[in-house]
């Protein structure tokens, strides 16, 4: 192989090299980016309905108590409509959290939810159901004071899943820039890797044509010194420039012995 396809072999070795490397790292960065995204937007989900059941569980007893103020029977109507659209929020926004988050704690809290949410909406709807007959009924305190401690529960266990689905976004935020410097840093070393073996693989290309060459000089030195009948060759097997140059040396010092035996012999005769 000639020096200069040799040179550019090298060199296009090593481009390729690198190339291939930040291809599959690009790779590898994308896809972890892509995986984070994932996570981090079903941990947004997470937070919305875990936002959802806090906002309605508030708005839930905003709205009994206006109920039971007991103003115009349309605005009566209007809060009892929007009581319940609030409670088929929680009931939402309660069954897809259970789905989407499979912590052991946040199952217990949900589990807690539910179950005071269905003691909540018995004490309700026999409160509704009681004003629905007679819109001037005395509600009982006991009835009324039980409903409000059973959503304040409800209000503290959203409170809970709230603060656990923001903990988690804040966890997994942290882990996601780590996972990430991480692949960066991991792309740095295998870039450095690739350019170490390519530039090791270019001095090594270097280094035989240069032992080549020094082959050659030291061979063509040593004939100013040799005798004519027994001139060195050069013992090189390489098939580029420098082969060529060997092969040429080595026919040189072949007829120069032809030449210089010759010439002795004749002059032998002439003596004879």
């Amino acid at each position: 192989m000639k020096f200069k396809t040799k040179l550019y072999a090298s060199i296009g070795s090593l481009l390729l090299l690198i190339s291939i490397i930040v291809v599959i790292l690009m790779n590898m960065l994308e896809q972890s980016t892509v995986n984070m995204n994932v996570v981090v937007n079903e941990l947004y989900e997470r937070t919305e309905m875990a936002s959802i059941i806090k906002y309605e569980t508030l708005n839930i007893g905003r709205e009994a108590r206006e109920i039971t103020e007991r103003h115009s029977d349309e605005a009566v109507q209007a809060e009892v409509n929007a009581w319940e659209e609030s409670h088929k929020n929680i009931q939402i926004a309660i069954e897809e959290l259970e789905q989407k988050d499979t912590q052991e704690k946040s199952q217990e809290l949900i589990a807690k939810y539910k179950t005071l949410h269905n003691t909540y909406e018995n004490l309700s709807h026999q409160v509704m159901t009681t004003i629905k007959i007679d819109s001037q009924a005395e509600i009982p305190p006991s009835l009324w004071d039980e409903a409000e401690l059973t959503r304040k529960r409800m209000l503290q266990i959203a409170d809970l899943l709230h603060g656990l689905q923001e903990q988690e976004m804040k966890n997994e935020l942290l882990r996601s820039r780590e996972t990430y410097n991480w692949a960066v840093t991991i792309n740095y070393i295998y870039l450095a890797i690739a350019l170490t073996i390519g530039i090791g693989l270019t001095i090594w290309i270097i280094k035989r044509i240069t032992d080549n060459l020094n082959t050659v000089t030291s061979v063509m030195k040593s004939v100013t010194t040799s005798d004519f009948d027994s001139l060195p060759r050069i013992k090189i097997s390489n098939k580029g420039e420098i082969g060529e140059i060997a092969g040429a040396f080595n026919k040189m010092a072949q007829a120069l012995e032809d030449h210089s035996k010759l010439e002795k012999q004749l002059k032998e005769e002439a003596e004879a």
